[in-house]
């Protein structure tokens, strides 16, 4: 079971047991594969991870899933998504369920970068300043006789 929703909950949405199980089925049984449905959501909540983590401290605690909103929020994207996984396993999938998946994946983006937030999440601290080490040689000045200077001859070894 995922996360942030169940395989039930993502079957229930299909009109009929009849059509979760042709969207779900690898084996031709006519039954719902769980299997298949939890791979779909787990597919999903992978995306969402990637863009959330970002910003936010994964995984989300107990008392963070317990927020109502920030809950129904992932809910309701993680259904989208798997839903979306799972229709698009079959030969076609429908215009409006392309643009929702698209329309997740954009608003994902503007949450790893700033534009929103999630509501009742941790955010991870933000670093400010300047680093304490600086690997970069741009400001550096470099005679011709530095000690630094390694070429073939110098280091043959390498």
């Amino acid at each position: 079971m995922g996360a942030y929703c169940s395989v039930a909950q993502l079957t229930a949405r299909f009109a009929s047991t009849v059509e979760a199980a042709y969207a779900t089925d690898n084996e031709a049984a006519a039954v719902i594969s769980s299997t298949v449905a939890a791979e779909c959501i787990g597919s999903a909540e992978g995306l969402e991870n990637s863009y959330i983590g970002v910003r936010y401290r994964l995984p989300f605690t107990a008392a963070e899933l317990t927020n109502t909103t920030l809950a129904e929020l992932l809910l309701g994207m993680t259904l989208d998504i798997a839903e979306y996984n799972v229709l698009n396993r079959g030969p076609r999938i429908g215009p409006e369920k392309i643009a929702q998946y698209e329309r997740w994946i954009e608003w994902l983006k503007m949450l790893a970068e700033g534009q929103v937030v999630l509501p009742g999440a941790e955010e991870i601290p933000s670093s400010t300043g300047t680093p304490e080490a600086s690997w970069s040689t741009w400001d550096r000045i470099y005679a011709d006789d530095d000690v630094r200077d390694v070429t073939r001859s110098t280091a043959g070894w390498l």
